[in-house]
């Protein structure tokens, strides 16, 4: 059962999910606002 955690490292680097989640968030709540300021 090594497979999954060779190939997904997520107790390896959980803080790299949650900043990209995060900035994919920011990222669409800034564009959200950009388009509904038009």
């Amino acid at each position: 059962m090594k497979l999954s955690r060779s190939c997904y490292d997520f107790t390896d680097m959980p803080l790299f999910y949650i900043q990209m989640c995060f900035l994919l968030y920011r990222v669409m709540i800034s564009f959200c606002n950009g388009n509904s300021n038009e």
